[in-house]
């Protein structure tokens, strides 16, 4: 069986499933000649070390993938030589973007993207599920990509609730420019919002702009947002923008946007602002939505 070592992990995360082992899914780019695919490997809890996934997984020593046209395969440790190894390489249909949701007319592959340096999240996790990229072209200019980075159902959803949340706000003002969807192999994964350059987030003083914005989102949409804390919000200038919609929907009751209210206000009472230590910096917004909170 021909074999490459000529890959790089892009994404890993920690699954369940409820009818077998715990198992890590991880996303590769794998090359073979001149052409790059994506592909997914399922790994046996009994592989590598407790926890492992958890840490750096980059460091993980990984054995040669298969060559051939597949998409998905297992890795165990094999019974015989204590090795671990990859089978059942296969080629499946894998979980997208539903194409009803696909309302904007641009889609962008994702081996097309050019892929830039950014501080994503800042928590050291492994992943190409938040990134800034450009295409070429597009005049080489900046956007934020966002992908569902394994096919699972979960994630699938957030993107999905984040999709109808830009739609809502088109031409509203609200949030960086919807710029079209990414596929994967013709497979609608995710999307990409324009980067505004020079954006930072909010200071503690700037809560009020910040709470406008969001009533505003609430009368124009009719969608709540509770994941509203003061990281998912934006400035430059006089404008302020609300970014990370992926618990964004309908209220589910009467009380929703008030509660909406009641969270915002308290990211802005307990939430940690870099300015309050004197060292705000203007070009601190990296384009991806902050999670301190």
């Amino acid at each position: 069986m021909s074999t490459t070592n000529n890959f790089e992990l892009l994404s890993g995360h920690h699954e369940l499933d409820t009818n077998a082992d715990q198992r890590v899914m991880l996303r590769f780019a794998v090359t073979v000649g001149n052409r790059q695919t994506i592909r997914y490997i399922e790994v046996d809890d009994s592989v590598y070390p407790e926890g492992w996934h958890l840490e750096q997984p980059t460091q993980v020593e990984f054995p040669p993938f298969p060559t051939g046209n597949w998409n998905m395969a297992r890795l165990s440790r094999d019974p015989r030589s204590g090795q671990p190894y990859i089978w059942n390489a296969t080629r499946m249909n894998l979980l997208g973007i539903d194409r009803d949701q696909l309302w904007h007319n641009r889609a962008i592959e994702y081996s097309h993207l050019v892929k830039h340096d950014a501080d994503l999240k800042g928590d050291g996790e492994t992943t190409d599920r938040l990134m800034l990229v450009s295409h070429p072209n597009n005049n080489e200019r900046k956007m934020v990509l966002k992908i569902m980075a394994l096919p699972k159902a979960i994630e699938r959803d957030l993107i999905t609730n984040e999709i109808r949340a830009y739609k809502a706000v088109e031409g509203l003002e609200i949030a960086p420019k919807f710029l079209g969807f990414v596929t994967e192999e013709g497979r609608p994964i995710g999307f990409l919002t324009e980067y505004i350059e020079g954006a930072r987030h909010p200071r503690r003083d700037e809560e009020e702009a910040c709470r406008q914005a969001l009533k505003r989102f609430h009368r124009k949409t009719g969608l709540c947002h509770p994941d509203n804390n003061a990281g998912n919000f934006i400035l430059k200038g006089d404008r302020v923008y609300i970014i990370d919609f992926e618990t964004a929907g309908l209220p589910t009751d009467e009380h929703a946007f008030t509660r909406d209210l009641e969270n915002f206000k308290y990211s802005f009472e307990v939430g940690n602002f870099s300015d309050e230590d004197g060292d705000e910096d203007e070009d601190n917004y990296d384009g991806y939505e902050d999670e301190e909170y």
